[in-house]
C-alpha cells in the first residue's frame, strides 16, 4: 500500500513538475516581446534619407513601427506585404518608421529602393535602445499611440492578407482617452 502511495505521489509530482516547465518557458518567452501598454521612449532620429523622424510621438497620429533586417528571410518573404501596409498607412495619415540595428546607410537604402519601399527608416546600433524598443525578432511591427504606447503587436513573418489587415486596422482604431498620454518625463 505505501509503495502503491508513494508512485502516485511521483508521478503527481512528475505533472506538476513538467506542468511548471511549461509555463516558465512561455514567461520566459514572453518577457522578451513587447506588450499591449507598453510604453516606446520617444527618440528623435534622422532616417538615412536625411528625413527627421521621432519614434514614440507622433503629431499625426499613430505610428507603425517596423523593426527589421535586410539580411532576415522572414522580413524578405514578407516584403509584399510590408510594402502594402506601408501603403495603406500612409493613405490613412497613419506615420510608418522602420527601425535597423544594422549599419551601411548604403546597403539600407538599396534595399528599400529595390523593393520599393518608401518610408524612413533609422538604423540604431545601441543595444539598450534596441532593447528599449523590443527589438528580440524581426519582422516586429509596433503600432503606437500618438503618444508612444503599444497598441498593437505582430511578431515574425507576415503570411497573409489577414495578417497585414490586423496590423493596418490596429493602426486605425480612434484614439484612448487622454488618460492615456504619456505622463511628463516617461
Amino acid at each position: 500500500m505505501t509503495v502503491l502511495l508513494m508512485s502516485i505521489l511521483v508521478v503527481v509530482l512528475a505533472l506538476q513538475k513538467k506542468d511548471l516547465q511549461a509555463e516558465n518557458a512561455k514567461l520566459r518567452q514572453e518577457q522578451n516581446f513587447p506588450k499591449i501598454s507598453d510604453w516606446v521612449p520617444l527618440m528623435e532620429r534622422t532616417a538615412i534619407d536625411g528625413r527627421r523622424v521621432r519614434i514614440g510621438q507622433s503629431d499625426a497620429g499613430r505610428q507603425i513601427i517596423l523593426l527589421f533586417t535586410t539580411k532576415c528571410e522572414h522580413c524578405v518573404a514578407s516584403l509584399p506585404f510590408i510594402a502594402e501596409i506601408a501603403r495603406s498607412a500612409t493613405e490613412g495619415g497613419v506615420e510608418m518608421i522602420g527601425v535597423t540595428p544594422e549599419e551601411s546607410r548604403a546597403d539600407i537604402a538599396a534595399f528599400m529602393q529595390q523593393h520599393k519601399l518608401d518610408f524612413p527608416v533609422v538604423s540604431i546600433q545601441d543595444n539598450k535602445e534596441l532593447g528599449l524598443l523590443h527589438f528580440r525578432m524581426s519582422p516586429t511591427f509596433l503600432v503606437l499611440s500618438r503618444y508612444g504606447r503599444v497598441e498593437h503587436v505582430k511578431v515574425g513573418r507576415i503570411t497573409s492578407d489577414e495578417d497585414a489587415f490586423g496590423v493596418v486596422a490596429a493602426s486605425r482604431k480612434k484614439d484612448l482617452p487622454a488618460a492615456a498620454k504619456r505622463e511628463e518625463g516617461q
